[in-house]
């Protein structure tokens, strides 16, 4: 028998999981044709809980998981279950604030892979804020402000996709890639220029250029 974690392991001390997620990732697990699931259904078993015993281990379970299975797993755990498992410290791991932030963000991020995987616009559209994006982004750059509105006071603009970019990028170099995201974005608006007509809509500031967390930039 194996000695991996299970996902049903938390079902027991702490009950956040939904029985249709667990039964969806037995259910992926038994039809999957990966190689990683059919060395798994031969060799292994879950002995920890009898009643879902084709629940792979946590690492197989997340390669079968869609992004919505993950979101919606991420959303099952309640503040005691976040205290107890301490999830937290992945987020800081990330340099996110905490848990909670972390599944905000990953919900920004499907709500930008989403529009652009149905061809939806998106140089103008208003996405969700990522939590605390701001206090990782360089404090002397002026963020798009909203329009003016009588009445109104103007605000930064922090629900369009140049914040979700950041995000990204925050995740991305959290994961110890070092890649960088704005040189690639540059790189289009020098290809498309039109694109750069809209580039306030997006809510890209003036000098975003000169953002460290999207660039390397020379000291």
């Amino acid at each position: 028998m194996s000695q991996n974690v299970y996902i049903g392991m938390t079902l027991k001390p702490w009950p956040i999981l939904l029985d249709h997620i667990l039964s969806h990732l037995r259910s992926m697990l038994i039809s999957s044709k990966e190689e990683y699931a059919i060395h798994y259904r031969k060799k292994y078993y879950n002995s920890y809980c009898p009643f879902y015993r084709d629940l792979p281990p946590g690492w197989v379970a997340l390669e079968l998981m869609t992004f919505g299975n993950i979101l919606s797993l991420m959303q099952n755990f309640n503040t005691d279950s976040i205290q107890a498992l301490k999830l937290n410290r992945f987020a800081k791991k990330l340099r996110i604030d905490n848990y909670t932030s972390l599944h905000n963000w990953m919900a920004c991020i499907r709500h930008v892979r989403n529009a652009c995987g149905h061809h939806n616009r998106l140089f103008n559209r208003n996405l969700t804020s990522p939590n605390g994006i701001k206090r990782s982004l360089k404090h002397d750059i002026q963020l798009v402000l909203t329009k003016p509105v009588e009445g109104r006071q103007q605000t930064e603009q922090l629900n369009r996709l140049y914040t979700n970019i950041c995000a990204i990028q925050k995740i991305f170099t959290g994961l110890g890639h070092n890649e960088k995201i704005g040189p690639f974005m540059a790189h289009l608006f020098n290809r498309y220029p039109t694109a750069k007509l809209f580039r306030e809509s997006m809510g890209f500031p003036e000098k975003w250029h000169e953002e460290p967390l999207l660039f390397n930039l020379k000291s």
